[in-house]
């Protein structure tokens, strides 16, 4: 049974890179078009996401995180937590969290 999750996991990982990687690579062309210095980067999967996002940013030496954020609110927010919030208290530099 765990091969056949691990299956899963590894089929959704692939099409999400490939359905998320020419929207990201279109917003970051628009970005350097405008004299932004942007790069995107898709992590593996994380036990943490919100460790995973800090810890790269501290080992890039990043200066700025962009994260959206889903607007969930009370007793969701509660059970499923908050990786904008969560970045935002373990970030070394600064997170811009949009909505």
């Amino acid at each position: 049974m765990s091969k056949t999750i691990e299956r899963v996991l590894e089929d959704y990982s692939r099409h999400a890179r490939s359905a998320i990687t020419p929207f990201v690579s279109d917003l970051v062309s628009r970005a350097r078009n405008e004299g932004v210095d942007a790069s995107y980067e898709i992590l593996e999967p994380q036990p943490s996401v919100v460790e995973g996002i800090a810890e790269y940013a501290r080992a890039h030496n990043i200066d700025l995180i962009v994260l959206g954020n889903r607007g969930l609110k009370g007793f969701h927010k509660l059970l499923t937590g908050s990786v904008s919030s969560g970045v935002v208290n373990h970030a070394h530099c600064c997170v811009l969290v949009v909505r």
